[in-house]
Formats: structure tokens, sequence, C-alpha cells
């Protein structure tokens, strides 16, 4: 693949994770086709260890597309899958996607709009779902060359993400060189998204399109998303582990990820575990987190997600599960 393409764009690699999703692949697999704009693409898909008919169908329904790879691994997970396919990628631009996402044909065009014009090294938009793929249907993308409205662009990229704690990875488009300057995805987390935002926004311009850019089911049992443990537990060790990987952060950084840590998990006890003594740990260390300047250790930090894990069902990525 080139530097770009006949309109001098910088050239965009989809990245797409897969893992028995033969029922919704046809759909995203026509959303990847329909993608506006003349820049020049590439297509990897990674099948992650898929036991129903999923690379097969990608197979089959990319026959004779160029500039196309089918990697396999054995299941391990969105984090890994996603940087095996960053590894492989040549494009300047990375568009990762979810196998049952699909994107509004303008997707990458106006992300990549944003990238340029703020100078960005991640833009991402609204997520949505769909109860019935008959009925997905996009609104016309905001003109944002003559009204920047809708683009917000972080002050402060790193807080902004601990406070928000955005999820999700079809809705983003991001620069490869700023990716694998960061690492990639974290190896120690199941999820990829938690750790793609706080990872980036460590090093560059994040900028948010308010407007929706891509659909999921919202019925699947199957995603990620479905495990409201899984979720807490990795979105919120994503920040311990990035606490521990970056030691030099400054201290207000620590402080707010020391709240948001104590907190999360205070109301998890709470509200998922039936633990409300006042002497229970979660409720401790939560009290302690809102003295004023306190910071807990990265290492009880991590520790202290393991709360979300108390009867739940926590994949982790070297394929072994809690619970």
């Amino acid at each position: 693949m080139s530097g770009g393409g006949p309109s001098g764009e910088p050239s965009v690699s989809y990245v797409i994770t897969v893992y028995n999703k033969a029922r919704y692949l046809p759909g995203v697999i026509d959303s990847l086709t329909n993608q506006e704009g003349g820049f020049e693409r590439e297509f990897i898909f990674i099948d992650d260890g898929s036991t129903d008919e999923s690379a097969q169908i990608v197979r089959e329904s990319t026959r004779g597309w160029d500039n196309t790879r089918i990697l396999s691994q054995d299941n391990a997970g969105p984090a890994l899958a996603t940087n095996a396919g960053v590894a492989a990628a040549k494009g300047e631009l990375i568009k990762p996607v979810d196998a049952d996402d699909v994107l509004a044909p303008y997707a990458t065009r106006v992300l990549m709009e944003i990238l340029e014009r703020e100078g960005a090294v991640l833009a991402f938009g609204w997520l949505g779902y769909y109860d019935s793929a008959d009925k997905i249907a996009f609104a016309p993308p905001p003109d944002i060359s003559s009204n920047p409205g809708p683009v917000e662009v972080f002050a402060d990229p790193l807080m902004t993400v601990i406070d928000q704690g955005f999820a999700g990875v079809s809705h983003m488009l991001l620069r490869r060189d700023a990716l694998r300057a960061a690492g990639g995805c974290d190896p120690g987390l199941f999820a990829q998204d938690h750790s793609l935002f706080l990872r980036l926004a460590l090093g560059g311009r994040i900028a948010k399109l308010n407007h929706l850019l891509c659909l999921g089911p919202v019925d699947d049992p199957s995603r990620v998303m479905a495990n409201k443990a899984q979720v807490m537990h990795d979105s919120t060790l994503a920040l311990a582990r990035l606490l521990q990987q970056n030691p030099e952060l400054p201290r207000r950084y620590h402080r707010a990820i020391t709240r948001t840590i104590a907190d999360r998990a205070n109301k998890w006890a709470r509200r998922e575990l039936g633990r409300v003594s006042p002497l229970d740990p979660c409720f401790l260390v939560n009290a302690m987190a809102k003295l004023p300047g306190l910071c807990l250790s990265p290492q009880r930090l991590a520790e202290h997600c393991e709360v979300f894990a108390e009867g739940a069902v926590i994949r982790r990525p070297d394929n072994t599960a809690s619970g």
C-alpha cells in the first residue's frame, strides 16, 4: 500500500476483529464496501478463534478484494486481536471495527477530515445501537468545514478520558504511528477500547464529533459490552495499569484515577454485590480516596479492581476466565 490514494489523502487500514459474528458479518462487510472517499484502503480481518462460520463468511465475502488479509489466532480477546491487526497494517490511519458494528457510509471520511484539521491522533463520534438490521439508518453528517460546532477538541485529553470513560472502537479513527508509539492496546486487558483511549490521550490531541457514526446490535449477549462486570473490570483496571506503566504521570492524574477507581468499586460493591456495611473495604477505600491529596499506589488500585470479578465471569487475555 502506498502513502495515499489518488486524492493525496492518507491511506486507511480497517482492522476488523472477528469472534463468532457470523450473524452480523454480511451487514458489517457491506458497510465497509460503502465507505465514502477516494483514499487508498486495506482490510485486515483477524479471526480470534471463531467456532462458528465467521471465517468462512469473511473469506467468501471478500473474495476478489484488493488489499485484503485474513489473519487467524487462538481466541485471546479483542485487545490482542487488534494489536495483531495493527502490527500488520500498512495504512497511515487505523480504522478499528468490531465485527458486529455497521458503519455509516461517511464515518471514515468525516473522521479523516477532523484528524487532519485538528492535528489529532484520535477522532471519534457516537456509537449507537439497532434492534433490527432492516431498520438501520443514519442521518446526514454535519458540514464541519463550514460549521465546526459539532467537533469538540479536548483541552486536557487524558483528564477528559479519565473522567468520562469512553468506550467502543468502531466510532474511532486514529494515526497508526501514534498507536504503535503508545504500545497498541494494553495486552494485559481483554477489552481493547479503554486502553486505546487512555494510551492515545497521553500522546496527542483527541477530537470528538457529536454525531452518530456506527450502530451495533442491542440484543447480542456475546458482545463484550453485554457483560457489565467485564466492562467495569477492564475499564477500571485500565486506569490502574496506566499508572503502573507511567509512574511519571503528574500527581493530578494519579489523584483523579484514585478517586475514579475507589468510587466505581464502592458503587459496584453496594449496588451489584449488596455490600452496604460502612466497614466494607470498598466503602473504606472510597472514604480514604476523598481525603485531600491522597493517592493510593497503582498496585493497590489494580488489586481493588478485582471487586468486579466477584461472582462474575471475567475473561482474561491469557484465555482464562474467573468466576
